[in-house]
Protein backbone atom coordinates (compact mmCIF):
# COMPACT_ATOMS: atom_id res chain seq x y z
CA UNK A 1 0.00 0.00 0.00
CA UNK A 2 1.36 3.71 -0.99
CA UNK A 3 2.65 5.53 1.98
CA UNK A 4 0.19 8.84 2.94
CA UNK A 5 1.41 12.44 2.16
CA UNK A 6 1.41 14.31 5.13
CA UNK A 7 1.00 18.22 5.18
CA UNK A 8 1.30 20.20 8.07
CA UNK A 9 -1.04 23.40 8.30
CA UNK A 10 -0.46 26.23 10.49
CA UNK A 11 -3.75 27.58 12.25
CA UNK A 12 -4.84 29.55 15.05
CA UNK A 13 -6.63 26.81 16.86
CA UNK A 14 -9.05 23.78 15.34
CA UNK A 15 -12.43 25.52 15.85
CA UNK A 16 -15.73 25.53 14.14
CA UNK A 17 -15.98 28.28 12.03
CA UNK A 18 -13.68 30.43 8.75
CA UNK A 19 -10.52 29.33 7.80
CA UNK A 20 -10.69 26.26 10.25
CA UNK A 21 -13.76 24.89 8.83
CA UNK A 22 -12.44 25.24 5.30
CA UNK A 23 -9.53 23.30 6.09
CA UNK A 24 -10.86 20.64 8.34
CA UNK A 25 -13.83 19.97 5.51
CA UNK A 26 -11.12 19.62 2.82
CA UNK A 27 -8.99 16.89 5.05
CA UNK A 28 -12.08 14.88 5.37
CA UNK A 29 -12.86 14.47 1.73
CA UNK A 30 -8.85 14.20 0.63
CA UNK A 31 -8.24 10.89 3.26
CA UNK A 32 -8.96 8.79 0.62
CA UNK A 33 -6.45 10.21 -2.14
CA UNK A 34 -3.96 9.53 0.29
CA UNK A 35 -3.10 12.72 1.99
CA UNK A 36 -3.31 13.66 5.58
CA UNK A 37 -3.36 16.76 7.41
CA UNK A 38 -1.55 17.46 10.48
CA UNK A 39 -1.66 20.54 12.06
CA UNK A 40 -0.11 22.98 14.25
CA UNK A 41 -2.20 25.28 16.46
CA UNK A 42 -1.75 28.44 19.01
CA UNK A 43 -4.33 28.44 20.99
CA UNK A 44 -7.01 26.02 22.57
CA UNK A 45 -9.85 24.67 20.13
CA UNK A 46 -12.79 22.78 20.68
CA UNK A 47 -12.01 19.43 21.65
CA UNK A 48 -14.54 17.60 20.38
CA UNK A 49 -13.52 18.65 16.66
CA UNK A 50 -9.54 17.96 17.74
CA UNK A 51 -10.90 14.38 19.04
CA UNK A 52 -12.20 14.20 15.66
CA UNK A 53 -8.83 15.07 14.20
CA UNK A 54 -6.77 12.94 16.27
CA UNK A 55 -9.33 9.84 15.29
CA UNK A 56 -9.22 10.33 11.55
CA UNK A 57 -5.16 10.38 12.39
CA UNK A 58 -3.95 13.67 12.58
CA UNK A 59 -1.52 14.70 14.54
CA UNK A 60 -1.55 18.34 16.27
CA UNK A 61 1.30 20.07 17.88
CA UNK A 62 0.67 22.98 20.10
CA UNK A 63 3.16 26.16 20.29
CA UNK A 64 2.88 29.55 21.52
CA UNK A 65 0.86 32.25 20.14
CA UNK A 66 3.22 33.47 17.22
CA UNK A 67 2.22 37.30 18.15
CA UNK A 68 2.76 37.18 21.67
CA UNK A 69 5.49 34.95 21.97
CA UNK A 70 7.17 34.95 18.54
CA UNK A 71 10.84 33.81 19.21
CA UNK A 72 9.69 30.73 21.48
CA UNK A 73 6.70 30.29 18.51
CA UNK A 74 9.69 30.24 15.26
CA UNK A 75 12.14 28.04 17.57
CA UNK A 76 9.54 25.42 18.24
CA UNK A 77 8.36 25.28 14.72
CA UNK A 78 11.86 25.05 13.54
CA UNK A 79 12.63 22.20 15.87
CA UNK A 80 9.12 20.67 15.27
CA UNK A 81 10.07 21.01 11.28
CA UNK A 82 13.48 19.56 11.82
CA UNK A 83 12.45 16.42 13.78
CA UNK A 84 10.02 15.64 11.21
CA UNK A 85 11.60 15.59 7.99
CA UNK A 86 8.50 13.73 6.30
CA UNK A 87 6.92 17.05 6.32
CA UNK A 88 8.11 18.15 3.10
CA UNK A 89 4.96 20.31 2.35
CA UNK A 90 3.91 23.02 5.12
CA UNK A 91 0.98 25.10 4.52
CA UNK A 92 0.21 28.36 6.86
CA UNK A 93 -3.28 30.24 6.63
CA UNK A 94 -2.32 33.13 8.62
CA UNK A 95 -2.63 35.73 5.61
CA UNK A 96 0.06 38.73 6.11
CA UNK A 97 2.11 36.75 9.28
CA UNK A 98 2.85 33.86 7.04
CA UNK A 99 6.00 35.48 5.71
CA UNK A 100 7.13 34.64 9.48
CA UNK A 101 6.12 30.96 9.97
CA UNK A 102 7.37 30.43 6.35
CA UNK A 103 10.83 31.47 7.17
CA UNK A 104 11.26 29.10 10.05
CA UNK A 105 10.28 26.29 7.19
CA UNK A 106 12.79 27.37 4.93
CA UNK A 107 15.52 27.62 7.64
CA UNK A 108 14.25 24.22 9.02
CA UNK A 109 14.74 22.74 4.86
CA UNK A 110 10.91 22.18 4.09
CA UNK A 111 11.25 22.30 0.18
CA UNK A 112 7.71 23.37 -0.69
CA UNK A 113 6.18 26.71 1.50
CA UNK A 114 2.93 27.63 0.79
CA UNK A 115 1.04 30.77 2.22
CA UNK A 116 -2.32 31.15 1.88
CA UNK A 117 -4.35 34.14 1.50
CA UNK A 118 -8.28 33.94 3.21
CA UNK A 119 -8.38 37.45 3.73
CA UNK A 120 -9.22 40.83 1.47
CA UNK A 121 -9.55 43.66 4.50
CA UNK A 122 -8.21 46.90 4.25
CA UNK A 123 -5.13 48.44 5.77
CA UNK A 124 -4.60 51.79 7.61
CA UNK A 125 -1.87 53.87 5.37
CA UNK A 126 1.18 53.14 7.83
CA UNK A 127 -0.19 49.06 7.54
CA UNK A 128 0.22 49.83 3.93
CA UNK A 129 3.95 50.33 4.08
CA UNK A 130 4.71 47.84 6.02
CA UNK A 131 2.69 45.44 3.99
CA UNK A 132 4.83 46.70 0.91
CA UNK A 133 7.95 45.72 2.57
CA UNK A 134 6.37 42.43 3.38
CA UNK A 135 5.25 41.24 -0.30
CA UNK A 136 8.63 40.96 -1.32
CA UNK A 137 9.82 39.15 1.51
CA UNK A 138 6.71 36.69 1.42
CA UNK A 139 7.43 35.73 -2.57
CA UNK A 140 11.10 35.16 -1.88
CA UNK A 141 10.49 33.03 1.16
CA UNK A 142 7.32 30.71 -0.08
CA UNK A 143 7.58 28.27 -2.78
CA UNK A 144 4.09 28.56 -3.68
CA UNK A 145 1.28 31.36 -3.39
CA UNK A 146 -2.37 30.19 -3.14
CA UNK A 147 -5.70 32.39 -2.26
CA UNK A 148 -9.28 31.93 -1.73
CA UNK A 149 -10.12 33.83 -4.64
CA UNK A 150 -8.71 35.86 -7.23
CA UNK A 151 -9.25 39.03 -4.54
CA UNK A 152 -7.58 37.56 -1.77
CA UNK A 153 -4.64 36.78 -4.23
CA UNK A 154 -3.89 40.22 -5.19
CA UNK A 155 -4.50 41.45 -1.37
CA UNK A 156 -1.78 39.71 -0.39
CA UNK A 157 0.46 39.13 -3.06
CA UNK A 158 0.09 42.55 -4.79
CA UNK A 159 -0.62 41.04 -8.07
CA UNK A 160 -3.23 39.73 -10.54
CA UNK A 161 -3.65 35.87 -10.29
CA UNK A 162 -1.95 34.82 -13.17
CA UNK A 163 -2.34 30.77 -12.41
CA UNK A 164 1.29 30.60 -12.71
CA UNK A 165 2.53 27.20 -11.57
CA UNK A 166 3.19 28.33 -8.10
CA UNK A 167 0.01 29.76 -7.86
CA UNK A 168 -3.26 28.17 -6.67
CA UNK A 169 -6.67 29.28 -6.52
CA UNK A 170 -8.21 26.75 -3.68
CA UNK A 171 -12.19 27.57 -3.55
CA UNK A 172 -13.87 27.06 -0.04
CA UNK A 173 -15.72 24.43 -1.40
CA UNK A 174 -18.33 22.89 0.69
CA UNK A 175 -20.35 19.32 0.61
CA UNK A 176 -23.11 20.27 -1.80
CA UNK A 177 -25.22 17.19 -1.13
CA UNK A 178 -25.28 18.61 3.06
CA UNK A 179 -26.98 22.08 2.14
CA UNK A 180 -29.36 20.43 -0.59
CA UNK A 181 -32.82 22.57 0.33
CA UNK A 182 -35.14 20.22 2.20
CA UNK A 183 -38.84 21.54 1.95
CA UNK A 184 -40.15 19.44 5.15
CA UNK A 185 -37.29 20.31 7.09
CA UNK A 186 -38.52 23.65 6.57
CA UNK A 187 -41.52 23.58 7.47
CA UNK A 188 -40.35 21.39 10.84
CA UNK A 189 -38.24 24.30 11.79
CA UNK A 190 -39.86 27.35 11.07
CA UNK A 191 -42.74 25.65 13.69
CA UNK A 192 -40.49 24.70 16.30
CA UNK A 193 -38.58 28.66 15.91
CA UNK A 194 -41.68 30.37 15.71
CA UNK A 195 -40.85 31.76 12.81
CA UNK A 196 -44.30 30.84 10.69
CA UNK A 197 -45.98 33.60 9.09
CA UNK A 198 -42.66 35.46 8.67
CA UNK A 199 -39.60 36.30 5.75
CA UNK A 200 -36.53 35.23 7.24
CA UNK A 201 -33.44 37.29 6.72
CA UNK A 202 -30.43 34.70 7.91
CA UNK A 203 -26.78 35.89 8.56
CA UNK A 204 -24.38 32.89 9.31
CA UNK A 205 -21.41 34.63 10.68
CA UNK A 206 -18.98 35.54 13.40
CA UNK A 207 -20.68 38.57 15.56
CA UNK A 208 -18.27 41.04 15.06
CA UNK A 209 -17.45 44.41 13.67
CA UNK A 210 -16.07 43.27 10.65
CA UNK A 211 -18.92 41.11 9.49
CA UNK A 212 -20.95 44.29 10.57
CA UNK A 213 -24.40 42.76 11.93
CA UNK A 214 -24.92 46.16 13.82
CA UNK A 215 -25.68 47.34 9.76
CA UNK A 216 -28.57 44.52 9.53
CA UNK A 217 -30.43 45.77 13.66
CA UNK A 218 -30.57 49.21 11.83
CA UNK A 219 -32.19 47.85 8.94
CA UNK A 220 -34.37 46.05 10.78
CA UNK A 221 -35.20 49.25 12.57
CA UNK A 222 -36.26 50.89 9.29
CA UNK A 223 -37.98 48.24 8.21
CA UNK A 224 -40.47 48.30 11.38
CA UNK A 225 -40.31 51.55 12.48
CA UNK A 226 -40.28 53.80 9.06
CA UNK A 227 -41.58 51.61 6.87
CA UNK A 228 -43.82 49.84 9.20
CA UNK A 229 -43.36 46.31 7.72
CA UNK A 230 -44.65 43.81 9.52
CA UNK A 231 -43.49 39.52 10.11
CA UNK A 232 -40.11 40.49 8.95
CA UNK A 233 -37.59 38.62 11.13
CA UNK A 234 -33.85 38.60 11.15
CA UNK A 235 -31.89 35.54 12.32
CA UNK A 236 -28.31 35.85 13.76
CA UNK A 237 -26.15 32.83 13.55
CA UNK A 238 -22.95 33.21 15.32
CA UNK A 239 -21.45 34.07 17.99
CA UNK A 240 -18.71 36.35 19.45
CA UNK A 241 -17.31 39.07 21.16
CA UNK A 242 -19.83 41.60 20.55
CA UNK A 243 -22.61 39.45 21.12
CA UNK A 244 -24.08 41.88 24.20
CA UNK A 245 -22.97 45.10 22.48
CA UNK A 246 -25.46 44.02 19.65
CA UNK A 247 -28.21 42.65 21.88
CA UNK A 248 -27.91 45.98 23.64
CA UNK A 249 -28.24 47.81 20.33
CA UNK A 250 -31.50 45.35 19.45
CA UNK A 251 -32.92 46.52 22.56
CA UNK A 252 -32.04 50.44 22.34
CA UNK A 253 -33.97 50.27 18.75
CA UNK A 254 -36.96 48.69 19.28
CA UNK A 255 -36.73 45.51 17.22
CA UNK A 256 -35.46 42.72 20.23
CA UNK A 257 -38.48 40.75 19.31
CA UNK A 258 -37.92 40.94 15.99
CA UNK A 259 -34.24 39.20 15.99
CA UNK A 260 -33.43 36.10 17.34
CA UNK A 261 -29.62 35.24 17.92
CA UNK A 262 -29.27 31.16 17.74
CA UNK A 263 -25.38 31.22 18.89
CA UNK A 264 -22.78 29.44 17.24
CA UNK A 265 -24.81 25.90 15.86
CA UNK A 266 -23.22 23.00 14.37
CA UNK A 267 -26.28 22.71 12.35
CA UNK A 268 -26.21 25.41 9.56
CA UNK A 269 -27.33 23.00 7.14
CA UNK A 270 -30.34 22.76 8.46
CA UNK A 271 -31.06 25.87 9.44
CA UNK A 272 -30.50 27.67 5.69
CA UNK A 273 -34.16 25.60 5.39
CA UNK A 274 -36.11 28.25 7.46
CA UNK A 275 -34.78 31.14 5.88
CA UNK A 276 -36.24 33.09 2.95
CA UNK A 277 -33.26 35.53 2.18
CA UNK A 278 -29.48 35.30 3.45
CA UNK A 279 -27.61 38.38 4.47
CA UNK A 280 -24.21 39.33 4.77
CA UNK A 281 -22.92 43.33 4.96
CA UNK A 282 -19.26 42.54 5.46
CA UNK A 283 -16.68 45.39 5.80
CA UNK A 284 -14.69 42.96 3.74
CA UNK A 285 -14.72 39.25 2.86
CA UNK A 286 -11.18 36.99 0.93
CA UNK A 287 -14.47 35.05 0.40
CA UNK A 288 -17.40 33.53 2.39
CA UNK A 289 -18.17 29.86 2.84
CA UNK A 290 -21.39 30.83 4.41
CA UNK A 291 -22.75 32.68 1.30
CA UNK A 292 -21.61 29.60 -0.62
CA UNK A 293 -23.81 27.43 1.88
CA UNK A 294 -26.56 29.54 1.50
CA UNK A 295 -26.66 29.03 -2.31
CA UNK A 296 -26.05 25.97 -2.21
CA UNK A 297 -29.65 25.85 -0.35
CA UNK A 298 -31.10 28.09 -3.42
CA UNK A 299 -31.14 31.52 -1.28
CA UNK A 300 -31.49 34.34 -2.79
CA UNK A 301 -28.52 36.46 -0.98
CA UNK A 302 -28.47 40.35 -0.28
CA UNK A 303 -23.92 40.86 0.19
CA UNK A 304 -22.01 44.07 0.71
CA UNK A 305 -19.64 45.13 -1.69
CA UNK A 306 -17.02 43.89 0.81
CA UNK A 307 -17.71 40.14 -0.25
CA UNK A 308 -15.83 39.61 -3.69
CA UNK A 309 -17.83 39.21 -6.74
CA UNK A 310 -16.53 35.65 -6.58
CA UNK A 311 -18.82 34.50 -4.13
CA UNK A 312 -21.73 35.17 -6.59
CA UNK A 313 -22.54 31.95 -8.21
CA UNK A 314 -25.92 32.31 -8.72
CA UNK A 315 -28.13 34.91 -10.41
CA UNK A 316 -30.11 35.94 -7.29
CA UNK A 317 -27.25 37.32 -5.92
CA UNK A 318 -27.65 40.65 -4.98
CA UNK A 319 -24.76 43.37 -3.78
CA UNK A 320 -25.65 46.67 -1.97
CA UNK A 321 -23.89 49.44 -0.49
CA UNK A 322 -23.31 49.85 3.01
CA UNK A 323 -22.86 53.83 2.92
CA UNK A 324 -24.49 56.63 3.51
CA UNK A 325 -28.37 55.69 2.90
CA UNK A 326 -27.33 51.98 2.29
CA UNK A 327 -29.99 50.87 5.07
CA UNK A 328 -32.94 52.04 2.88
CA UNK A 329 -31.23 50.10 0.03
CA UNK A 330 -31.15 46.95 2.26
CA UNK A 331 -34.90 47.47 3.23
CA UNK A 332 -35.99 48.28 0.00
CA UNK A 333 -33.80 44.63 -1.80
CA UNK A 334 -35.66 42.76 1.63
CA UNK A 335 -39.22 43.87 0.90
CA UNK A 336 -38.97 43.23 -3.42
CA UNK A 337 -38.04 39.45 -1.95
CA UNK A 338 -40.37 39.27 0.20
CA UNK A 339 -43.42 40.59 -2.00
CA UNK A 340 -42.25 37.92 -4.93
CA UNK A 341 -44.06 35.37 -5.13
CA UNK A 342 -42.56 32.31 -3.44
CA UNK A 343 -40.09 29.46 -5.88
CA UNK A 344 -39.55 26.52 -5.87
CA UNK A 345 -36.33 25.69 -4.72
CA UNK A 346 -34.19 23.47 -6.53
CA UNK A 347 -31.12 21.31 -6.19
CA UNK A 348 -27.84 22.66 -6.75
CA UNK A 349 -24.89 20.52 -7.16
CA UNK A 350 -24.51 21.52 -10.88
CA UNK A 351 -24.17 24.76 -9.97
CA UNK A 352 -21.68 24.06 -7.32
CA UNK A 353 -19.82 21.25 -9.91
CA UNK A 354 -19.78 23.64 -12.67
CA UNK A 355 -18.06 26.85 -10.81
CA UNK A 356 -15.69 24.82 -8.27
CA UNK A 357 -17.22 24.42 -4.79
CA UNK A 358 -18.21 21.26 -4.97
CA UNK A 359 -15.95 19.59 -2.42
CA UNK A 360 -15.18 16.10 -3.61
CA UNK A 361 -14.03 16.88 -6.79
CA UNK A 362 -11.93 19.99 -5.32
CA UNK A 363 -10.18 17.73 -3.10
CA UNK A 364 -9.29 14.91 -5.80
CA UNK A 365 -7.45 18.27 -8.02
CA UNK A 366 -5.79 19.12 -4.31
CA UNK A 367 -4.25 16.13 -3.32
CA UNK A 368 -2.83 15.80 -7.44
CA UNK A 369 -1.42 19.25 -6.35
CA UNK A 370 0.07 18.29 -3.27
CA UNK A 371 1.57 15.12 -4.48
CA UNK A 372 2.96 16.94 -7.41
CA UNK A 373 4.67 19.21 -5.11
CA UNK A 374 5.58 16.50 -2.77
CA UNK A 375 7.34 14.55 -5.27
CA UNK A 376 9.52 17.63 -6.38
Amino acid sequence: MTEKIRVLHLLTGLTSGGVQNVVLNYADAIQPHGVVFDYVVQKDGNSALEKKCIEAGSRIYRLPEMQKKPLSFFLQLIRILRQHPEYRIFHAHQNDLNTFSLLAAKLAAVPVRISHSHSCRPNSSWKKLLKIINHGLLRAISTEQWACSKAAFQWLYDRQFEDRHHEYILHNAINGSKFQHDSQRRRQLREQMGLNGNFVCMCVATLSYNKNQKFLIDVMSYLHHEVKATHIKLVLVGDGTIKSQLEQYASEKGVCEHIVFLGDRSDVHELLNAADCFVLPSMFEGLSVSVIEAQANDLPCILSHGVPQENRIKTDVFFESIGEDAVFCWANRILELRDKTEKQRERTDWILRESGFLLNEEAEKLSARYKELFSK
